[in-house]
């Protein structure tokens, strides 16, 4: 398996750290100021003139575990469901007393577990759901 395949891509770590989610990862995405990127355990030691910036690049498990497992939401309570359907992962909310209601926002499905926690995430922040 590679790093890549475990870390939740650039373009969602950026706005990740922009939503405030914790930057306080095993993993970062470092930007250098020639525009090249590389994806580095924390502690990984760069001369700081030729660092742009760094995004935490969240793990799966990083990412699980600052999702709740139960929202209530209009007088119901929805728990956290993770599908894999073929080769990509769908996280939803559902509530478990009606198959057919769920929370909506994420309809989207991502072939990397990590990129489909912080899309969650990110919605669940969003909308006031997180606490």
């Amino acid at each position: 398996m590679n790093l890549k395949d475990i870390c939740v891509d650039l373009k969602i770590a950026k706005e990740l750290k922009e939503k405030g989610f914790s930057q306080d990862s095993l993993f970062y995405h470092v930007e250098f100021t020639n525009g090249k990127t590389v994806l580095h355990k924390r502690g990984a030691e760069f001369p700081s003139f030729i660092i742009e910036t760094k995004y935490s690049a969240p793990t799966t498990d990083e990412l699980l575990a600052e999702l709740p497992v139960m929202i209530e939401d209009r007088g119901f309570d929805y728990w956290l469901q993770i599908d894999k359907l073929h080769k990509e992962y769908q996280i939803i909310y559902a509530n478990i007393d009606d198959n057919d209601d769920w929370l909506k926002g994420v309809n989207s499905c991502d072939e990397k577990l990590p990129n489909m926690a912080a899309k969650r995430w990110i919605y669940l922040k969003d909308n006031g759901l997180l606490k």
